[in-house]
C-alpha cells in the first residue's frame, strides 16, 4: 500500500512501462503454457518440435483436469473451492485491468498464482476414483508431473536466468580496485554482487545504475547522464541483462562502444560484458565537447 503514493500517478499518467502490452487471451495462454510444459522459448526441445496442437494439447489437459477439480470442490466445499478459483483468476484480471492503462504483464510477476492451478488438478485427479486413489489416479497425476518434469529438465542445459554467477568470476578475474561497474539492468548488481564477493570480496566497488532509455530519452541525453556519472581515467565494465527492458534501442552500448575503447566484450548465458579502457585514450571532441572551444 505505501507504494500507491508513487503508483497512482503513474497509473492516472498511463502511457509506455518499457513492457509490451498483453490482450487477456494471450495472458491466459501465455501463464498457462508457463506453468504446465515450461517456460517461453526454453521450453522442452520435444514440444518444440512437435506440432503445436500437441503444445495446445498439454495446456487443455491442465485445465480439463482443473475444471474438474473446481466443480468436485464447489459440491464438497464451495468456499474453498471460489477461494482457489479466486487465487487463480482476480490477480490475472487485477494486472490486464492496470495494463490497459500502463502495461505491466510479465509471467513472473503471477508465479504466485499457479499453485491455486495445481490444488485445483489436485481435487480434479483425486475426483476420478470413487473412494481411495487407484490406478486411473495414479496414471493421470505420473502424466501431469511428466509434462512440467519435461520443462524442469530443460532448464538444466538451458537455464532461463542469466548467468550472473559465470559472469562475475570472469570480472574478478580481471578486476582492478578503480574499476567501474555499469549495469544494464541495474537491478542484477544485487545478485552480480552476490556472487563477486566470492571472488573479489572488496571493502569498496563501484556500482553504477545505467538511464532508463524506454521512455524516449534520446541520444543527447543518454550521453550527458553517462557523462555525468562515469568519473575519468576509470575502466568501464558494462553489464548487460535483459537490457531490451530497460534500453531497447542499445543507446547505452552505442555510447560506450563510441566513446570508450573496447578491450573485451564476453558473452555468458543471458549476459553480456564489456571491458573499456579508461577516458585519457578517448577522442575527447566526442566525450567532452567543450574542449573544443578552449583549444589552442
Amino acid at each position: 500500500l505505501p507504494l500507491l503514493l508513487w503508483q497512482a500517478p503513474a497509473l492516472l499518467r498511463g502511457g509506455d512501462t518499457g513492457h509490451a502490452f498483453f490482450s487477456l487471451d494471450r495472458m491466459a495462454l501465455v501463464l498457462l503454457s508457463d506453468w504446465s510444459y515450461g517456460f517461453g522459448t526454453n521450453a522442452p526441445l520435444f514440444f518444440m518440435l512437435q506440432p503445436s496442437w500437441v503444445r495446445t494439447g498439454c495446456v487443455v489437459l491442465f485445465v480439463i483436469f482443473a475444471a474438474l477439480g473446481f466443480i468436485r470442490s464447489l459440491l464438497i466445499a464451495h468456499r474453498s473451492a471460489l477461494t482457489a478459483l479466486a487465487w487463480l483468476i482476480l490477480p490475472v484480471l487485477a494486472v490486464f485491468a492496470i495494463s490497459l492503462r500502463a502495461p505491466v504483464f510479465e509471467p513472473r510477476y503471477l508465479l504466485w498464482c499457479a499453485p491455486a492451478l495445481y490444488v485445483l488438478i489436485g481435487a480434479g485427479t483425486q475426483g476420478l476414483g470413487i473412494r481411495d486413489w487407484g490406478l486411473r489416479q495414479i496414471t493421470c497425476l505420473a502424466l501431469l508431473t511428466a509434462i512440467s518434469l519435461l520443462g524442469l529438465a530443460a532448464q538444466i542445459p538451458q537455464p532461463i536466468r542469466p548467468d550472473l554467477r559465470g559472469g562475475a568470476a570472469f570480472i574478478a578475474s580481471q578486476y582492478q580496485p578503480d574499476d567501474l561497474l555499469v549495469f544494464q539492468i541495474p537491478y542484477n548488481k544485487f545478485g552480480f554482487e552476490y556472487y563477486f564477493t566470492r571472488h573479489s570480496p572488496l571493502a569498496t566497488r563501484h556500482f553504477i545504475e545505467a538511464p532508463y532509455t524506454n521512455y524516449g530519452m534520446s541520444q543527447a541525453e543518454v550521453a550527458a547522464e553517462l557523462r555525468r556519472q562515469l568519473p575519468p581515467n576509470r575502466r568501464v565494465w558494462l553489464i548487460e541483462t535483459e537490457s531490451g527492458m530497460w534500453d531497447a534501442r542499445g543507446l547505452v552500448r552505442q555510447w560506450v562502444d563510441e566513446s570508450l575503447p573496447l578491450i573485451e566484450r564476453r558473452s555468458f548465458n543471458g549476459v553480456t560484458l564489456s571491458l573499456h579502457q579508461p577516458e585519457r585514450t578517448l577522442n575527447y571532441s566526442t566525450y567532452l565537447p567543450w574542449v573544443q572551444q578552449v583549444s589552442p
